[in-house]
């Protein structure tokens, strides 16, 4: 690129430190939650046709997005202003990069607000099963509203701690902390969960293929993968600016759904044998999280289980509402000339004002319902169309084929899907957001 372009910018320590960053943030409830529950109402299935999508649908704008950080060296705002310039094009493409701000603000919100509420609720159900093992089960309901803002400000808290050290004092450093302690945890307490229930019955159910290929089934695998990677939010640009040159994406990227997909398979292990072993097959047609945390209980162990548990979920929710801080932060420092400190202290400002609104205002607001949909299902999906129009047709061919360093056919191979597939299955996942 033309050194006009050219920006001076923080980097990664490490291309480790780079992937444990990106991992922990693509790490979270759904692994945890969402993929179970899939795999308990469809079967298997869902996990081909979750891969499959995810290959030729996610990890195409993924990739678009970090070669567009790393490019442009800024924020997705900044980065996109930058290559249009690059291509000729009209410089309000950059109006991407704030509607990808918008997204990561709202969802910042609500993220942080719905996670603390239902952890707190957690916390004290468990610590009223500690202090009364007869109790038969317990019950998962959000928190009252003053409880519900209280864990709510410590989980922004946290992350915004991180946030304002920076990437390498901050993110990276609780990165090679926390992303290795999680995988061990998760894996102790796979091994675990498979001796004492039944591994046999989940294994051999992993493996039958035998299931109805049905409409909800490819439209719940759809929707799922697109949203598993962060796609289109931002965050995958921010980043992709920390990188080097160096850097092989389309290798890396491979690595982050690598272990995204094992984060989500040892959930799988944690909770099925378990499941299988304490009710049977029973629980495939009903599959809820008081449940499993029932029948985590009842296990030898069951409460320091169930603990570690809860430790690890509340682990892999962190890190993407730190991702998500970072980007948001990152784009108003840039933008407004911010230093981080001030920029950090507007993004937590906005964010409490976002959760107050979601807490106290009339029910009849919905405005939890509203902050959702809006982040979610419209501006997400806008933005995903977005970027892969801007990666495949206004984006120099050559620039792209310099940053992705592919081989010629692998370069048509992505080229054809963003350009082609990717806007179209977006468009289908945009159609059926709406229409429910």
């Amino acid at each position: 690129m033309n050194n006009k372009f050219q920006t001076i910018r923080a980097q990664w320590d490490s291309n480790l430190d780079y992937l444990l960053v990106t991992i922990g943030s693509v790490i979270g409830l759904g692994n945890i939650f969402l993929f179970p529950f899939f795999v308990a109402k469809f079967g298997p299935l869902f996990i081909v046709f979750f891969l499959l999508f995810e290959l030729l649908i996610s990890i195409p704008v993924v990739l678009s997005e970090f070669f567009i950080g790393r490019r442009g060296k800024q924020n997705p705002v900044g980065a996109i202003s930058l290559l249009a310039m690059e291509s000729g094009a009209n410089y309000r493409w950059r109006w991407i990069g704030w509607i990808c701000f918008t997204i990561l603000v709202l969802t910042l919100g609500y993220y942080c607000l719905h996670t603390s509420s239902y952890f707190y609720s957690l916390i004290e159900e468990l610590l009223h099963f500690k202090s009364n093992p007869a109790k038969s089960s317990v019950t998962i309901s959000p928190a009252n509203s003053a409880w519900s803002f209280f864990y709510f400000l410590i989980f922004l808290a946290m992350t915004m701690a991180v946030v304002v050290k920076g990437i390498n004092r901050g993110l990276e450093k609780i990165s090679r902390i926390v992303v290795p302690f999680f995988f061990v945890l998760f894996g102790i307490l796979a091994v675990y969960a498979s001796f004492t229930g039944d591994f046999k019955a989940a294994w051999q159910y992993l493996l039958q293929f035998n299931g109805e290929i049905s409409g909800p089934l490819i439209v719940s695998a759809l929707i799922y993968a697109f949203f598993k990677l962060n796609t289109a939010m931002g965050t995958m640009v921010v980043y992709g600016s920390y990188l080097p040159p160096t850097t092989r994406l389309g290798k890396s990227t491979l690595i982050i759904a690598g272990f995204d997909l094992l984060a989500s398979l040892l959930s799988y292990f944690i909770i099925f044998p378990l499941l299988f072993a304490h009710i049977g097959s029973e629980f495939l047609s009903q599959f809820k999280l008081e449940t499993t945390l029932n029948t985590f209980l009842q296990i030898p162990g069951g409460f320091w289980f169930a603990s570690f548990f809860l430790l690890g979920t509340i682990l892999a929710s962190w890190m993407p509402a730190i991702a998500f801080a970072e980007s948001a932060t990152v784009t108003l420092i840039e933008r407004a000339s911010l230093k981080r400190i001030t920029s950090t202290a507007l993004i937590t400002m906005v964010v409490i004002i976002i959760g107050i609104l979601m807490l106290w205002l009339p029910e009849e607001w919905s405005m939890e319902e509203i902050t959702l949909e809006l982040a979610e299902q419209i501006l997400t999906p806008i933005s995903a169309l977005l970027i892969a129009l801007f990666a495949g047709w206004v984006i120099g061919k050559e620039t792209a084929n310099i940053e992705l360093d592919f081989g010629k056919k692998l370069f048509g191979i992505w080229r054809f899907l963003i350009r082609y597939l990717v806007p179209v299955c977006i468009v289908i996942v945009f159609t059926y957001l709406l229409w429910i």
